[in-house]
C-alpha cells in the first residue's frame, strides 16, 4: 500500500512518527510531504531519518497569504503530487487539503483532529475525509468519525513510548526541576489570530525574566525581547525531556500545555482560546488555564502548581490506565479504510 503522510507541524510528526515507522517495518510504501513551515523540514528529517521528504508549499504570516499561498497555491502543488504519485491513502492531521483531493481523484483519506473551535478546517476535514478520528471528549459523531478516549499528544508521550532521558539536560546545561519550560507560539497561523495580548511577553516584563527559563520561540525575529532566557534552536533533540524534567511548563499554545500535562508536569495554558481538548485536563486538575501574568507569578510564589515526582508519575500511569493508544486506533481505522469504500 501506497501511504502519503502530509505533515504541516512540528506536532504532527510527533503524532505519525512511530505508526509511519511500523508502517514500513511492514511493508508499505511511505511518502513524506511537509509544509515549508519554520524548522518543520529540518525537524521531520531529525525524526524520521532515513525517508525521503518533499517539502510543499510556503506558509505565509497574512490571512490573505494564508488563504492564497499556503491554501490555494499548495493545493495545485499537492494535485500535481498525487497525480504523479498515486496514492492510496493519505494520512494527515486537519488534513483537509489533501482530504478534498481524494474525493476528486479517487483514493482514500484519513485525518486527525483535536480543534472543533477551528471551525473552517474541522468543517473541510468533516466533509472531505474518509476516516476522521478525534477525542472522545470532543462530543463529534458522524458516519465517518473515529473516537478514541484521550488526546493526540499520547501518541507519543505515552510511557508505551517516550522514556525521558536526564543525559538531555546537559547539552544545554540544565539540571532536573531547577528550570521553568515556556513556550511562545507564533499568533499569525488563523486559530491564533484572535490572540493578541502576549502573556509571555508580559509575564517576562512582569518579572520572570529573572527566572532561569528555557525558551521554545516558534517566531525567532522576536528574540530580542528574551534577552535573559535560553532560547532552543530547531530541531532540538529530546526536547519532551527538557519538558520532563522541568519544574513548570508555561506555554501560549494549546499543542505544548497539553504535552507539558500529559508528562506529568504542572503544566500552565496563558492562551486566550477556549477548547474542549484542554478542559479534559483541567477537570482532571492537571492543567491550569491561566491568563492573567499577575496571578501565575503570585502562583509561582506561593508553590500553588508545585507537583512531586512521585504524583508526576502517577499521573502518567493514570492516563496509561485510562486511556488509548492513538497509533492502534489511527493503524486499525487505517487497516479498514484500505478495504472498504467508506461513506
Amino acid at each position: 500500500m501506497k501511504l502519503l503522510f502530509d505533515l504541516l507541524h512540528p506536532a504532527h510528526i510527533n503524532f505519525f512518527k512511530h505508526l509511519i515507522r511500523r508502517l514500513r517495518s511492514e511493508g508499505h510504501e511511505i511518502l513524506l510531504v511537509c509544509l515549508n513551515r519554520g524548522k518543520v523540514p529540518q525537524i521531520l528529517a531529525s525524526e524520521l531519518p532515513g525517508f525521503a521528504v518533499r517539502p510543499i508549499g510556503c506558509y505565509a504570516r497574512t490571512r490573505l497569504g494564508l488563504y492564497f499561498r499556503t491554501g490555494l497555491l499548495r493545493e495545485l502543488a499537492l494535485a500535481r503530487l498525487v497525480l504523479s504519485a498515486k496514492p492510496d491513502v493519505s494520512v494527515g492531521v486537519a488534513a483537509f487539503q489533501t482530504g478534498a483531493l481524494s474525493r476528486l481523484f479517487g483514493f482514500k483519506s484519513l485525518g486527525v483532529h483535536d480543534d472543533p473551535e477551528y471551525k473552517l478546517a474541522f468543517r473541510l476535514c468533516r466533509r472531505f475525509l474518509h476516516r476522521l478520528v478525534v477525542p472522545a471528549c470532543l462530543g463529534v459523531s458522524g458516519p465517518n468519525i473515529v473516537p478514541f478516549r484521550g488526546l493526540k499528544e499520547w501518541a507519543y508521550l505515552s510511557p508505551a513510548y517516550f522514556r525521558p532521558d536526564e543525559g538531555a539536560l546537559a547539552r544545554h546545561g540544565l539540571k532536573p526541576e531547577e528550570y521553568i519550560f515556556v513556550r511562545d507560539v507564533d499568533t499569525s497561523s488563523l486559530n491564533y489570530r484572535n490572540q493578541v495580548v502576549n502573556n509571555i511577553e508580559l509575564l517576562y516584563k512582569k518579572g520572570l525574566c529573572d527566572a532561569k527559563v528555557v525558551l521554545s520561540l516558534e517566531n525567532k525575529a522576536i528574540r530580542e525581547r528574551y534577552t535573559q532566557w535560553q532560547i532552543l534552536e530547531e530541531p532540538v533533540g529530546d526536547i519532551h525531556s527538557l519538558m520532563y524534567y522541568s519544574k513548570l511548563v508555561i506555554s501560549s499554545g494549546d499543542s505544548m500545555a497539553r504535552e507539558g500535562t500529559q508528562l506529568g508536569v504542572p503544566a500552565i495554558y496563558c492562551g486566550q482560546r477556549l477548547m474542549r481538548a484542554n478542559q479534559l485536563l483541567v477537570e482532571l486538575g492537571f492543567l491550569h488555564h491561566v491568563t492573567e501574568p499577575e496571578s501565575i507569578l503570585q502562583g509561582l510564589a506561593a508553590g500553588a502548581f508545585d507537583v512531586s515526582a512521585d504524583e508526576q508519575r502517577a499521573r502518567r500511569q493514570r492516563l496509561l490506565e485510562q486511556w488509548d493508544d492513538p497509533n492502534e486506533t489511527v493503524y486499525r481505522a487505517l487497516m479498514e479504510l484500505a478495504g472498504d469504500k467508506g461513506p
